[in-house]
């Protein structure tokens, strides 16, 4: 039942303002149910990494770059509460969460952001 350290690859991510960034995450765990984790998931840990991907996207997605450098107190918090209430059913306690750092812009996304202003073009909105 000790904290254990889960170390995530970097995350690809829009913020509101549709800036590309990519974030580097440390969570802080332990179980507090052994037996729900063993039977009500079928593989604790990556079902944890999945929703923590799709829980950092969400969360980023609410924030504007500058709130990234202003924010990241608040962030962690706010990750840490939606995380926590997420894995208590597979007895899982999700104690902190932090955001290491994070770089601006990624080519990938990047190209991905062209798509809809080609497609606003073909109907004539420049």
């Amino acid at each position: 039942m000790r904290e254990q350290i889960l170390e995530m690859r970097p995350i690809q991510c829009l913020t509101l303002d549709r800036m590309a960034v990519t974030a580097n995450f440390i969570v802080d765990w332990r179980l507090t149910d052994i037996e729900k984790a063993y039977y009500k998931v079928q593989n604790l840990k990556d079902a944890m990494m999945n929703l923590l991907i799709l829980d950092i996207r969400t969360e980023i997605a609410k924030l504007e770059l500058e709130e990234m450098f202003n924010g990241r107190d608040r962030l962690n918090q706010a990750l840490v509460e939606r995380l926590d209430i997420s894995t208590e059913p597979w007895g899982v306690k999700i104690t902190r969460v932090e955001m290491m750092d994070f770089t601006i812009g990624n080519k990938l996304i990047h190209e991905g952001l062209k798509t809809p202003a080609k497609s606003l073009n073909t109907v004539g909105i420049r």
